[in-house]
């Protein structure tokens, strides 16, 4: 039968006709097949936020609506269930109620609200069957069955006190050990709509106020949520919820006194001064002022002339372009982005004396490779290479990563120096090293055994030994560039002597 009538349990694959043709089971509640209500799909809402458009969120995944990420569901086809139970496709830039609607198909076809269904054994309201919906939309279907939630739901235990329900939902408030604000706030939120405490929400708010404040990210900066007219920096459309002229406002100007301006930007992205109070958002969106002399860097890394290195990218870059080389993981995402011969094609820099062949990357094509974690991707974070992040292969003998090259390394240009003056080439001049090498170099005290296969441990004073491999390693990456630039001018030349001839 439809599945919408069905009053047990659905299993789709056991009846001929369309999708929504199921197997029907009778389920133990002997109702209607609940769904998730209005005041469920709000408190969703709510925290999720509204993106009318697509966008890479914070740890690189792609995401519209409230909450859709395209790694979990189809973002190709957009399917849609309105409150009625109709299902529609639906097209970006997203309506807020196509956002809404695309929400409940999710709950729906994602099995979310199947979960809480088959693990509760006995019959709840519509607003507390609502309300762990969302925390399984949240926390996973596997974090609700075994947890000591469900067991209280089914004991029809209490929504306060010791032994409650709403001390079930905050065991939930925590990542990586630490109690999360907004965590402990969508546990209330749920606990209260579980004990219908919370009714006819109407999410997102009519006031345009109530949307500003809130984080959004473009790439790796992070803005605010603001009324365009109050936005003295750069706005990004699609990245925040409510009306249009709400957008996300990145390096918004602010004032610490009548001769230090500065810019509202995450603290740990400042490199001045920052003061509190001053800025709209989150408590680590702070007003950054410039120091009043700019220090000379401890750290001059060596990249190509008229570019900086971005400790965040951890990679050089000027006010256009990112510089490479790249791992090879970025390499094959811009090719699948159809990034075309800009992908691999090198181009000639100077790093002071030194030219260079390496690849260089519209910032849009760098960062739809890139990711936006912490390192690039294709890389991890080596604690053994002094934490750089570091391209590696799967050691299937003993199930560990083994770093190979070290990206974003950085470096001080006397270590490059040194390296050269070693022998390892053009390379020592790129954010590309060895791993080995590099940690060789910015530690010659090193005296351990990184798990490197038929590595010894090693100290600086047999390091340079002739024909060590670790140096052959550097050696090979400029090789490689090196190649490169003689098979581009060898063609030149074959060219020229082609010419020749047929001129002759």
């Amino acid at each position: 039968m439809d599945v919408e009538t069905c009053l047990g349990t659905p299993y789709g694959g056991y009846c001929p006709g369309p999708n929504n043709i199921q197997c029907c089971v009778p389920g133990a509640q002997g109702g209607p097949r609940q769904t998730t209500n209005t005041n469920g799909v709000n408190l969703i809402k709510s925290f999720e936020g509204f993106y009318p458009n697509f966008y890479y969120d914070s740890v690189g995944i792609k995401t519209i609506g409230y909450g859709h990420a395209c790694h979990v569901n189809d973002c190709d086809n957009l399917q849609a269930k309105d409150a009625s139970g109709v299902w529609r496709e639906v097209f970006a830039p997203l309506t807020e109620t196509d956002a809404s609607d695309l929400l409940r198909g999710d709950l729906d076809k994602g099995g979310y609200e199947e979960c809480v269904r088959s693990a509760l054994t006995r019959t709840v309201s519509d607003d507390a069957f609502s309300s762990l919906v969302s925390f399984v939309f949240n926390v996973g279907c596997s974090g609700f069955t075994g947890s000591t939630l469900k067991k209280r739901v089914n004991a029809n235990a209490a929504l306060e006190g010791s032994g409650g329900i709403r001390e079930a939902f905050l065991m939930w408030n925590k990542a990586g050990g630490e109690v999360l604000a907004g965590l402990t706030r969508r546990r209330n939120a749920e606990a209260d709509l579980y004990g219908s405490i919370v009714t006819n929400q109407d999410i997102p708010p009519s006031s345009n106020s109530q949307y500003e404040g809130k984080d959004c990210w473009y790439s790796s900066q992070k803005g605010v949520c603001l009324d365009t007219a109050k936005c003295t920096g750069t706005t990004k459309s699609g990245l925040c919820s409510g009306p249009s002229n709400i957008k996300c406002c990145l390096s918004n100007k602010c004032t610490y006194s009548t001769a230090n301006d500065g810019v509202c930007i995450q603290s740990s992205s400042c490199t001045g001064t920052t003061h509190s109070g001053k800025c709209m958002g989150a408590s680590d969106i702070k007003c950054c002022t410039p120091t009043k002399k700019k220090q000379a860097a401890t750290v001059t890394v060596p990249c190509p002339d008229n570019t900086w290195f971005n400790q965040t990218l951890r990679f050089c870059q000027d006010d256009t372009y990112v510089y490479g080389p790249f791992p090879e993981a970025m390499v094959d995402q811009c090719k699948s982005n159809h990034g075309g011969d800009q992908c691999t094609k090198l181009r000639s820099f100077n790093v002071g004396d030194k030219k260079i062949r390496i690849p260089r990357w519209k910032q849009s094509v760098f960062w739809e490779a890139r990711g936006e974690s912490d390192c690039p991707f294709g890389t991890i974070l080596d604690q053994n290479l002094l934490g750089e992040c570091a391209e590696y292969l799967w050691d299937t003998s003993n199930d560990t990563f083994t770093s190979i090259a070290v990206f974003g390394a950085n470096i001080d240009i006397s270590i490059a120096d040194n390296c050269f003056a070693q022998g390892g080439g053009l390379s020592c001049y790129t954010t590309k090293w060895s791993a080995k090498f590099y940690v060789a170099l910015a530690n010659p005290g090193l005296d351990q055994n990184l798990d490197f296969e038929n590595d010894t441990a090693a100290s600086s004073d047999d390091f340079f030994e002739t024909g060590n491999w670790w140096l052959e390693e550097q050696v090979k990456y400029s090789e490689d560039m090196y190649k490169s630039t003689a098979s581009t001018l060898s063609a030149m030349i074959a060219l020229f002597v082609a010419l020749a001839i047929l001129l002759a």
